[in-house]
């Protein structure tokens, strides 16, 4: 009987954890809809916390473009890379466009276009829900066609192998790739 009662508290337990760690996310999303972005930066803050990845992502954007606040390139730079270490193929386009920018880390093409091409096979790999994973599908197409304009030949076939890389190594999965504790607040 002992056993059965505490089998219900952790299963009650992790299940509240599991509902608060997404709602932190839903009210994160519904702020940014209101276009109330230091409320987002707030819920989506805490989410980080609870390794919600899509968190990493949106909360990086913010950061980003300072909507809500101060703008933290560098720690946008941060949150992207745990989430595109973990197969988020948004924060894997947003890093890749941090990199080609020189915003928030150094410019380096090489790794721009490795991490484009990375986001683009995670974006033909699962279905798009919507219409903006549409255009950011789309958005990465054309970005590795512009870089691939300014990379010389060499520059092409080491941003390949990188690719090939990171495709390998950070596709999208269930679980997360990268340790929480490599998690940025």
């Amino acid at each position: 009987m002992k056993i059965k009662i505490l089998f219900l508290v952790l299963v009650l337990a992790t299940g509240h954890a599991a509902a608060s760690n997404g709602s932190e996310y839903n009210l994160g999303v519904e702020s940014f809809r209101a276009k109330d972005y230091s409320t987002a930066r707030v819920h989506w803050q805490i989410a980080v916390t609870q390794n919600v990845r899509a968190a990493h992502n949106n909360l990086g954007y913010l950061l980003y473009h300072g909507l809500g606040g101060t703008p933290e390139p560098e720690r946008a730079v941060s949150l992207w890379t745990v989430a595109a270490k973990n197969g988020d193929r948004e924060a894997q386009w947003h890093l890749a466009l941090a990199f080609e920018e020189g915003k928030g880390v150094s410019r380096d093409l090489v790794s721009a276009y490795a991490w484009y091409r990375c986001a683009g096979a995670n974006f033909a790999a699962a279905p798009l829900i919507d219409q903006a994973d549409e255009e950011s599908a789309n958005d990465v197409k054309n970005a590795i066609i512009r870089l691939v304009e300014k990379l010389s030949i060499d520059q092409v076939r080491d941003s390949e192998i990188l690719a090939r890389k990171y495709i390998c190594a950070f596709s999208y999965s269930e679980n997360w790739l990268v340790s929480a504790a490599q998690s940025v607040n």
